[in-house]
Parts: structure tokens; C-alpha cells; sequence
């Protein structure tokens, strides 16, 4: 079997383990390290904890990844647009949020660029 047919095949795996989550309520299941975990069925995410001086477009991009995580859906409209698997076999979803949406990796990059004094 070809890598691209099999790396299609675990998507497709992926993507159904990701549907079925939907099912379970969010469960906080430990803290530490900077990160909540949380579950939803077998689903596990890792979600940054911000600081509390963090700007308020730093508080809302990340507050609306979170919200992505645990829903399936971002205020921006966004929903899972791609799943990959890294080469640790760990499975990540991609939203694909607006442009102007705080949560998008770019616009998160330049606040906290901003917010530490850096240049993005």
C-alpha cells in the first residue's frame, strides 16, 4: 500500500474519532505546565493558559481557540478544515478561521509579538 493511501486512511480514522467526540461533554482533566487538558471522548487537547496581563486580543485569539477545541466551532465560523498526523502519530486539526479572526495563528504571532515588545 502506497504512504499516500495509508496516510489517507489514518485521516479518514482520525476524522471519524474527532466526530464520535462530539458525542462526550468537554471534561478539564489536569493543569500544569502552562496548559489545561481536557477530553471529549477519546479526544484529548492541550490548551495554553494565558497570562492575566495578556492584552485583550491575546485573551479573546486564544480564548476563541479554546472554544474551537471544545466545540468543534469558532465565533468566527470556523470549523475543522484539515486534519494531519505529525511524525510523533499525533493527530492535529487545522481551523481555518477569518482573516480577521483574533484566533489565527498570524494575528495571534503579531499581538504577542506586540504585547512582549518583539517585531512578529
Amino acid at each position: 500500500m502506497s504512504n499516500s493511501r495509508t496516510h489517507r486512511r489514518t485521516l479518514t480514522r482520525v476524522r471519524r474519532i474527532i466526530e464520535a467526540a462530539q458525542a462526550h461533554p468537554a471534561r478539564l482533566v489536569a493543569t500544569g505546565d502552562g496548559q489545561e487538558v481536557w477530553t471529549r471522548g477519546s479526544v484529548v487537547a492541550g490548551i495554553p493558559i494565558v497570562d492575566d496581563d495578556a492584552p485583550p486580543v491575546v485573551q479573546e485569539g486564544f480564548a476563541r481557540r479554546k472554544l474551537a477545541a471544545l466545540t468543534g466551532r469558532c465565533p468566527c465560523g470556523a470549523r475543522p478544515g484539515q486534519t494531519y498526523v505529525d511524525d510523533d502519530g499525533i493527530a492535529h486539526l487545522v481551523y481555518l478561521h477569518d482573516a480577521d479572526c483574533p484566533a489565527t495563528t498570524e494575528n495571534l504571532e503579531v499581538a504577542i509579538a506586540a504585547w512582549r515588545g518583539g517585531a512578529a
